[in-house]
């Protein structure tokens, strides 16, 4: 089922320099985890889409749960290796960290109540939301992301999924 925004839920909005802030309020007390859970997924992927564009190399190629980027000194976001990784928060219940390294531990969890779905199957215990397709000589290499959100995972129609294809800028052509 589709809802527009504007139907469960207004928004505020106000600048400060060069910052913009943007307030959403949910009509009803029991939107309120359904927004937060699609608002922040949303943010982190344009947090993802910014450092894959910057990337130029990712590992593993092909479907997984994590993906580890090489980002250049020159990336707005850091340098260095940086994984993306889904970890089990409970049952049939995952969360989507950004951990500086090439491992899934620690790190900042910036999207939870990611659940299984049609397009995103439970692997080694976490949620597989990546597909790494490397460079070729027609191509640069691809990362596909499917956020598949749901704070009810027993009402399946609830269910809100963002996915892209984000490609590394910087892999060369080979």
């Amino acid at each position: 089922m589709k809802v527009l925004l504007q139907h469960i839920a207004h928004a505020r909005s106000g600048d400060k320099g060069d910052t913009s802030n943007i307030a959403v309020f949910a009509y009803a007390p029991e939107l309120y985890p359904l927004l937060k859970a699609q608002l922040t997924a949303k943010l982190a992927l344009d947090k993802m889409r910014r450092e894959v564009h910057c990337a130029s190399v990712a590992t593993p190629t092909g479907t997984s749960s994590s993906v580890t980027i090489t980002l250049p000194s020159y990336c707005k976001t850091g340098s260095g290796s940086v994984t993306w990784c889904t970890r089990s928060v409970a049952t049939n219940r995952y969360a989507l960290y950004r951990v500086v390294g090439s491992t899934c531990t620690g790190g900042i969890k910036w999207a939870d109540y990611l659940t299984p779905s049609g397009s995103a199957s439970v692997c080694s215990g976490a949620l597989c939301i990546f597909n790494y397709t490397a460079q070729s000589t027609t191509s640069l290499a691809k990362l596909g992301v499917d956020f598949p959100v749901n704070v009810k995972p027993s009402k399946t129609v609830d269910l809100y999924e963002l996915a892209d294809d984000l490609v590394l800028r910087n892999s060369t052509r080979s």
